[in-house]
C-alpha cells in the first residue's frame, strides 16, 4: 500500500528536523531552502559571527535508509539521528570557520602584497 507521500516530503521532514536541531544548539544561521521545480530541497547553514561560511546540507535516501549529506555528497549521518548530524555539523564548520579566521598557532600570518601598478595606471 502506498502512502501518498513522495520521497522528496521525507527528505523535506528530515531537514525540517535538523534546522530545528540546529536552531537549538548552534548560532549559525540555517534556512531551509527549496524544493524548487529543479531541484531538492537543502538546508543552508552559515558559520557564526558573520563569516561568510556557509554549507548546502542535503537529505538522500540510500543502503536503505535516509541520509544528510554535504553539498560534495559525502555522508554526514543518519537521518534519524538528528542531533548527532547537527553536532558534526557544528563541529565541521566551527573548524573550517576558525581557520579562516586566524592562522594556525605559532605560525606568522603572511604579510599582503599590494597590486603592482600598471605602467598605464601611471600615465
Amino acid at each position: 500500500m502506498m502512502s501518498g507521500r513522495l520521497p522528496g516530503d521525507n527528505a523535506l521532514l528530515h531537514l525540517e528536523a535538523l534546522a530545528s536541531e540546529m536552531r537549538t544548539i548552534s548560532d549559525f544561521g540555517v534556512d531551509l531552502v527549496g524544493p524548487a521545480s529543479l531541484g531538492a530541497a537543502f538546508l543552508r547553514v552559515a558559520g557564526p559571527h558573520g563569516t561568510g561560511l556557509t554549507e548546502r546540507i542535503h537529505c538522500v535516501a540510500g543502503a536503505g535508509s535516509w541520509w544528510f549529506t554535504w553539498s560534495w555528497g559525502d555522508r554526514i549521518g543518519l537521518a534519524t539521528d538528528v542531533a548527532g548530524a547537527a553536532r558534526a555539523i557544528r563541529h565541521v564548520l566551527t573548524i573550517r570557520c576558525g581557520l579562516l579566521a586566524a592562522p594556525p598557532p605559532g605560525r606568522p600570518v603572511a604579510p599582503r602584497r599590494s597590486p603592482e601598478l600598471s605602467p598605464a595606471a601611471n600615465k
